[in-house]
């Protein structure tokens, strides 16, 4: 069926038990784009629960990709007062610029404030 709405699958010499190329060509470069934006995702919550010292909670909503903003992430974060909050911000925006990672990934970073709960 050549000319048709789908390609061909590729002969199976050449196509690997998971090849999907043939359905969609963009499919890989869509899940590496998609796992990129996951690991900043785990490096800027990991920097945020060392920044305000305590469990942080990611929301994590794609972006258009491209050439702005690949994501928006929320972070909920421990609250105690406005001075703690501002100066936990400034450890993590320190620290996420010399982060390789986060400098090469432009997200939208949204400190969500939670009252902070001391374990039992």
């Amino acid at each position: 069926m050549s000319g048709g709405l789908f390609p061909a699958p590729p002969p199976p010499d050449r196509a690997g038990p998971d090849a999907t190329e043939h359905v969609d060509p963009t499919l890989l470069q869509e899940m590496e784009r998609r796992w990129a934006v996951r690991a900043a995702q785990w490096r800027a919550t990991a920097l945020a629960e060392w920044a305000f010292d305590g469990r942080v909670v990611p929301r994590l909503a794609a972006g258009p990709g491209g050439g702005g903003f690949r994501a928006l992430l929320e972070l909920e974060v421990p609250f105690d007062d406005l001075e703690a909050h501002r100066e936990g911000e400034a450890r993590f925006l320190a620290a996420a610029r010399r982060d390789e990672l986060l400098a090469r990934m432009p997200l939208v970073v949204l400190f969500a404030p939670r009252p902070r709960v001391e374990a039992p």
